[in-house]
């Protein structure tokens, strides 16, 4: 795809181009709920590595980028993201896992539940590589096409797991020397679509990797309950029955789109929340004790150290 036509897919989304070099496009979005940046580096005609550094909860895109003949690779390094099918179902990736789909099978936006997600994704324009083919790969016997037909068959996202093989293959891309960087790219996605190529689909469709969207609404209600009433004593066989879900349908699908246990997101999130209050405002330890949902001061100050490594007072002093 043509840079003119990503920076009219950027542009709908409003993101701004803050760099222009030879070979790379730098995006910026920022707004009230927070920033992104987008790097993306032309490797070959038709396949570009693109970098993903995001602090924000979603991003969505005006233009639909549906073309099946637009595939990609994506790898999370950091944080969570969540993709919606056209079917109407969810996945997500974790730290290590790796998703490979066509432009076509996925909604035009793009979720991230901890507001936080580092990861890179290869992006393939099977047209432009069928009229421009690669020497290398055509030496190897690899193609996108062939990839395509491997992994999404009925036009589906097949999502691989985490695991050390593939951590190793992505590793290399996040500490490229400036100087040699396009070159190494070359080489590195040839690699990734060499492996990937010897990887039989039918063997990694053990775990379930989709989620219906009628559980993941209800599970992201009972999340908005949750933080909205931190002051509360909240439990799961609460939030079960208040949002008609079994326990063991809110605590799977509660891991499912945030990456923990509700009990220790709620942990974590009580504490951030009292970081807040500690940097922002006047109010007494055990007043915020209270207003995160601790009976006292000491069981706050031991749940704060063991998530901040410090107590209260001295993260107070810091800051």
């Amino acid at each position: 795809m043509s840079e003119n036509k990503w920076e009219q897919i950027y542009a709908g989304c409003h993101a701004k181009l803050t760099a222009r070099e030879e070979n790379c496009l730098i995006y910026r979005l920022k707004d009230e709920e927070g920033e992104a940046v987008i790097t993306r580096y032309e490797v070959y005609p038709g396949i570009s590595l693109v970098y993903n550094d995001v602090h924000k909860q979603h991003i969505a895109f005006e233009k639909q980028v549906s073309n099946h003949h637009l595939l990609e690779i994506n790898h999370c390094r950091e944080g969570r993201i969540e993709f919606e099918t056209n079917e109407g179902d969810y996945v997500y990736l974790k730290k290590g896992d790796m998703a490979i789909n066509t432009k076509s099978s996925l909604k035009n936006y793009a979720n991230f539940p901890q507001c936080h997600y580092h990861g890179v994704t290869i992006e393939m324009d099977l047209d432009i590589l069928k009229a421009h083919p690669i020497s290398l790969l055509e030496e190897i016997h690899v193609t996108p096409s062939q990839m395509k037909d491997q992994f999404c068959k009925e036009n589906r996202c097949f999502i691989l797991h985490e695991k050390e093989e593939f951590e190793h293959l992505f590793a290399e891309l996040y500490c490229v020397p400036e100087k040699i960087k396009i070159r190494y790219y070359k080489l590195k996605v040839v690699e990734i679509m060499l492996f990937l190529s010897a990887i039989d689909p039918k063997r990694e469709c053990a775990l379930k990797r989709y989620f219906n969207k009628d559980l993941v609404a209800l599970v992201k209600e009972a999340h908005g309950y949750m933080i909205k009433h931190l002051e509360e004593k909240i439990t799961i066989d609460f939030l079960a029955e208040k949002y008609h879900l079994s326990p063991t349908n809110l605590k799977n699908g509660f891991r499912a789109v945030y990456g923990n246990s509700l009990y220790a997101y709620l942990k974590e999130y009580r504490i951030h929340k009292a970081t807040e209050f500690l940097r922002n405002s006047e109010f007494e330890i055990g007043y915020i004790a209270g207003l995160v949902g601790y009976d006292n001061a000491s069981k706050f100050a031991k749940s704060f150290k063991a998530v901040m490594g410090i107590n209260p007072s001295e993260y107070r002093k810091r800051v």
